[in-house]
């Protein structure tokens, strides 16, 4: 098993995308299709805007979120980490 991204929140591998902490997740990566980027932008109450990145995809028949961050160079790095991953499972 080869692995492409370990972090302190999630571990990417050419078999499993897994998710750690409040909401443990875990995607076996031959069954995710459609994988897409999603920036969002929120607005507190106080008026201050915070952007997230999230990872969308059709696992099996549900639209799920499989991860989300506000900082974008540890997001990249999953993401690409998750590319690679699928690509070794084509």
């Amino acid at each position: 098993m080869r692995t492409y991204y370990r972090g302190p929140d999630v571990v990417v591998n050419d078999q499993v995308f897994e998710v750690c902490g409040p909401k443990p997740q875990r995607f076996l990566v031959a069954r995710l299709r459609d994988v897409h980027v999603v920036r969002t932008t929120r607005r507190s109450s106080w008026g201050r805007a915070t952007r997230a990145f999230e990872l969308w995809a059709w696992y099996e028949r549900d639209r799920v979120q499989m991860y989300s961050s506000p900082d974008e160079r540890v997001f990249g790095q999953v993401s690409r980490a998750l590319r690679r991953a699928i690509e070794a499972n084509e």
